[in-house]
């Protein structure tokens, strides 16, 4: 991995030969590196040449910031990647025209705090419109397209100007001046400020790199330096290569990332889509299951009982028959045995009936004689 000297670097930030790329073209992205070294100089000038583009013709964004601020440890946070705390002041190029405060979109803007912490502090943006992104479907993209952003601080105005080619054809536009003696910032803040550069995406995204950055002691020494396109007219035709290749193959290596990541994003969906089915399936399997079981259960019950009850019924009828066959058998036995008795029984009472009536009829004849 390459890094930049005297340059502290975090976040999604990726170093290449020919430029720094603080965010690739992908959501929540954010990316940064910080200068070691302090400004050190009560007035400074700076040509920042940068290059914001991306894949999407109409939905892109979120925002590129330089920053010029006395404390580096307040450089996370929600105001353009700063704390409300902050103390110093920063421009922000936000490519994205939705991103509207009191209904107005600055493309360039500047921002500027004392410290204190204010958690309205971005509707004290001010700034300008101008279109710095490119999109990389047009036929006439290349690596060259390119932007320029010129910053300049006088100690003695105390104006802090900003002046836009956004298109990198030498022609500058004036973009905003701001008057820092009413901001509260510290007597000779400058020298005591760190360079930054940070950058963005969320649910809009953009590919922000920075191509170039040089800063300057003196107010004018960057529009004395400035030599328009013959920066790049000094590139030689293998340098150009180079630096496209570099970007096509970040931009491969990127589009593979993107495709790998939704891959196994839709990998994930399909492994929960075929655990969905299979429970689901589990559960109509498992259901059908019961029924049939409960359909089984009853037709055996029922045949069972059916069976039981036949079974049942021809044992009471085999019994049934059986005691009344018994029963007539033991009457006739019974009726045949004591008749012969009472025959004897019979005679023999009729016997003493007849003697006891012939000694009594005796009897009374002998009383008579």
């Amino acid at each position: 991995m390459l890094y930049v000297p005297n340059w502290d670097m975090g976040g999604d930030t990726l170093v290449k030969k020919n430029f720094l790329r603080l965010t690739p073209d992908k959501p929540d992205q954010f990316g940064f590196v910080w200068s070691r070294q302090l400004l050190d100089s009560k007035d400074f000038s700076i040509t920042w040449k940068i290059r914001i583009s991306g894949d999407s013709k109409e939905r892109y964004g979120n925002f590129l910031a330089l920053s010029l601020t006395l404390d580096r440890k307040k450089s996370t946070g929600p105001i353009f990647g700063h704390r409300e705390d902050f103390t110093g002041v920063m421009v922000i190029v936000d490519t994205n025209p939705m991103d509207r405060l009191n209904g107005r979109h600055f493309d360039v803007g500047v921002l500027t705090n004392n410290g204190k912490f204010d958690p309205h502090i971005r509707l004290n943006l001010q700034g300008c419109a101008s279109g710095l992104r490119y999109y990389e479907g047009r036929d006439d993209f290349n690596i060259l397209k390119s932007s320029r952003l010129r910053i300049t601080y006088s100690d003695v105005s105390k104006m802090f100007s900003v002046a836009v080619d956004s298109r990198n054809t030498g022609r500058w536009m004036k973009c905003v001046d701001v008057d820092m003696s009413d901001k509260g910032l510290p007597p000779k803040w400058p020298a005591k400020a760190h360079v930054g550069l940070m950058a963005s995406t969320k649910e809009l995204t953009n590919n922000h790199d920075v191509l170039d950055l040089k800063v300057y002691s003196r107010t004018d020494e960057a529009e004395v330096n400035d030599k328009g396109l013959d920066d790049d007219e000094d590139i030689d035709d293998f340098s150009i290569l180079m630096h496209h290749l570099e970007h096509e193959l970040f931009d491969v290596h990127s589009s593979l990332q993107k495709t790998l990541s939704h891959l196994m994003k839709e990998e994930s969906l399909a492994e929960d889509r075929i655990g969905q089915l299979e429970r689901k399936l589990g559960k109509q399997v498992l259901a059908k299951i019961d029924r049939q079981m409960s359909v089984l259960e009853e037709r055996i019950t029922h045949t069972l009982d059916n069976a039981i009850e036949n079974k049942i019924g021809r044992i009471e009828n085999e019994i049934g028959v059986n005691f009344d066959i018994g029963l007539i058998n033991q009457l006739t036995t019974v009726s045949t045995s004591w008749r012969v008795p009472f025959f004897v029984l019979s005679v023999a009472i009729m016997v003493v009936m007849y003697i006891v009536k012939r000694q009594l009829f005796q009897l009374s004849h002998t009383k008579h004689y």
